[in-house]
């Protein structure tokens, strides 16, 4: 399980004040951040190429620590991504590790490069349970079971990935 403050697997939010060494001056670049709890890439079945995952416990440190995509590491051109510096906005991050490019929106669209950070579990907007195939029913029943605990007077509100795949292609018909 884990938490995020939006869907890694649709994700519209861009941003292009990302700054690094280096940068050519009076150009941007279009990137995608993503606030997410420790488990994040590991549930999303994202490879760790180089570092390490977030740790559960909070960092002792004045930088952002961040986990990036290749994509990421290749446009801001460094060579040894892991310990290397970089701001958006006013917010200086450190690169801690690098994991697969993976699509963030349809395939339709290009890959951007992705930056990951952490993000408090109470500002999370979503959960994301990972749970065995063929077990659905059951893990459904646990999850509404926990929830109806938490929070006795509100219907959770769900979704599975595969419906957000199929609205990003479903094709529509306007019966012309």
């Amino acid at each position: 399980m884990t938490a995020s403050n939006a869907n890694p697997l649709n994700l519209s939010g861009r941003t292009t004040v990302v700054k690094w060494q280096g940068m050519p001056e009076n150009s941007s670049a279009t990137f995608q951040i993503l606030g997410c709890n420790y488990e994040l890439p590991e549930t999303f079945g994202l490879k760790l190429l180089e570092g390490r995952q977030f740790t559960p416990q909070i960092a002792d440190t004045v930088n952002t620590e961040v986990i990036v995509t290749e994509e990421a590491v290749k446009l801001m051109g460094f060579k040894e991504p892991i310990g290397s510096m970089f701001s958006i906005g006013d917010a200086n991050c450190v690169i801690i590790g690098v994991v697969n490019d993976f699509h963030t929106e349809s395939l339709r669209n290009e890959k951007l490069p992705v930056v990951f950070y952490m993000h408090p579990i109470l500002n999370c907007s979503s959960l994301f349970v990972k749970y065995e195939q063929g077990a659905t029913k059951q893990s459904f029943e646990i999850i509404q079971s926990v929830y109806n605990k938490l929070e006795p007077a509100f219907t959770m509100k769900y979704s599975f990935q595969d419906e957000v795949f199929d609205t990003m292609y479903k094709t529509r018909n306007y019966g012309f």
